[in-house]
């Protein structure tokens, strides 16, 4: 039962009990919001009852289609409304994509409440197919300081009084943000689990494990189209090319699903590592794991604490959870200069960002992503393997303090002044149920 005292939060995105991106997240925000709030998690692929959890936040039917499931016929109700109806949420939070939030964007503001998006933006422009969504949403809160840019530049772009668009791309819904400020809130980590640790307990731990190398590098991030592992693997080869001993330098990599059985759209890692005679410098740390199964943080803590540096080869991210995990556990981390990489890296003092070779769009929604350049890439893989050992202790001091800035009991509160800020505020638009879902 809700406690009639205390705000009551309705948080829709990902089962928190899952050790997804979106699942993690909510589980490490509702987890916290429940020491003060009423919070209720309407999670996706989640059926039937309520389970009330023992950190105090109860999950309930989510449905299967983003909020949008209908209770009945065409025209009737969706799964959102009979929440917000049967909870009577003071603020709505949904953790999730864009294009999976019109049904909430509808059903809270029929209700007349407020709503705050949480929302990532990993490529550029934001579609204008989104701008009515933006528009019509109460709060949207972005994951980076570039989403927030990117959102500044489609209001320009689409500004119907002080924008430079014809006339037939100008939307008038987004003016509101002439007067509104446009708000990021980057994610966290457990900073009780995600710590540094000795160079003793470091190489005890590689002992334990077995690896035979001097140098680890790792990269975390899920086998499929966005992250480019391909082009790590060929900047990776490139690198061992150079250096004299290439059997001390080593590559674990936890993909999620390194075979792609479940056709997510990645690639055969294993085979591919093989082909490429990579068998003695490359491990996967999850073989048989599958997209909703994993590590669990403890475990995730050591994959970082045996490594020395983390990199990616993705073509753009919304925030980026595993740098940021790496960075805590005291890894200069290695990107390619796109979406959030600047604002990870800073002004170098943290790692290696690196040129991209080209741009692509995306499928879809047309967002401009990029392919790093392998051989840029490659020196960036080998400036790591050369640096000298006080670059290297800079670096990795500036990657725990930044850490220390993003620890989710901070993240938690910034979160909840946002929840006390929107509640009981009106639309900026007014009633905007009807807004579009196309």
């Amino acid at each position: 039962m809700a406690d009639e005292g205390k705000t009551t939060v309705l948080w829709i995105s990902e089962q928190p009990t899952r050790p997804t991106g979106y699942g993690t997240v909510t589980r490490e925000y509702v987890r916290r919001l429940a020491n003060v709030c009423n919070v209720f998690v309407m999670a996706w692929d989640h059926h039937g009852e309520d389970i009330r959890h023992s950190e105090g936040w109860t999950m309930v039917h989510g449905g299967s289609n983003f909020g949008a499931e209908l209770l009945n016929h065409k025209g009737t109700a969706t799964i959102t409304d009979y929440q917000i109806n049967r909870l009577k949420p003071d603020v709505v939070v949904s953790l999730t994509d864009i294009w999976n939030t019109p049904a909430i964007v509808q059903a809270c503001n029929r209700a007349g409440v407020p709503h705050i998006s949480h929302i990532p933006i990993d490529g550029y422009p934001i579609n204008r197919k989104f701008d009515e969504l933006l528009g019509m949403t109460h709060t949207p809160l972005f994951m980076s300081q570039f989403g927030a840019g990117e959102m500044e530049k489609m209001v320009k772009r689409l500004h119907s009084t002080k924008g430079q668009a014809p006339e037939s791309h100008r939307n008038p819904v987004i003016d509101r943000y002439d007067t509104e400020d446009i708000h990021f809130l980057h994610h966290g980590i457990d900073r009780g689990v995600f710590a540094p640790v000795t160079d003793n307990e470091k190489a005890e731990m590689r002992s334990k494990l077995g690896l035979p190398w001097d140098t680890v590098f790792l990269s975390v991030g899920r086998n499929g189209n966005r992250k480019q592992i391909p082009r790590l693997l060929q900047a990776f080869k490139g690198m061992l090319s150079r250096v004299p001993n290439p059997a001390s330098i080593g590559l674990i990599l936890h993909t999620g699903d390194p075979t792609d059985s479940h056709r997510l759209g990645g690639w055969d890692l294993p085979a591919m590592v093989e082909d490429m005679g990579l068998q003695a410098n490359i491990t996967f740390s999850d073989t048989s794991a599958s997209p909703v199964m994993g590590l669990d943080k403890g475990q995730m803590a050591r994959l970082y604490q045996i490594s020395d540096f983390h990199v990616s080869a993705t073509g753009g991210e919304g925030f980026g959870i595993p740098s940021l995990e790496a960075m805590a556990c005291g890894l200069p981390i290695i990107l390619p200069d796109n979406s959030t990489g600047p604002e990870l890296i800073g002004e170098a003092e943290r790692g290696w960002l690196v040129d991209n070779a080209t741009t692509i769009i995306g499928p879809s929604h047309g967002n401009t992503m990029t392919l790093v350049d392998i051989d840029a890439l490659s020196d960036a893989l080998l400036a790591a393997v050369d640096i000298d050992e006080t670059t290297f202790r800079e670096m990795r001091t500036a990657c725990i303090e930044y850490g220390e800035l993003h620890d989710y009991n901070i993240n938690a509160n910034h979160m909840l002044d946002f929840i006390v800020k929107v509640r009981g505020t009106a639309h900026p638009q007014g009633n905007r149920g009807a807004i579009k879902d196309d």
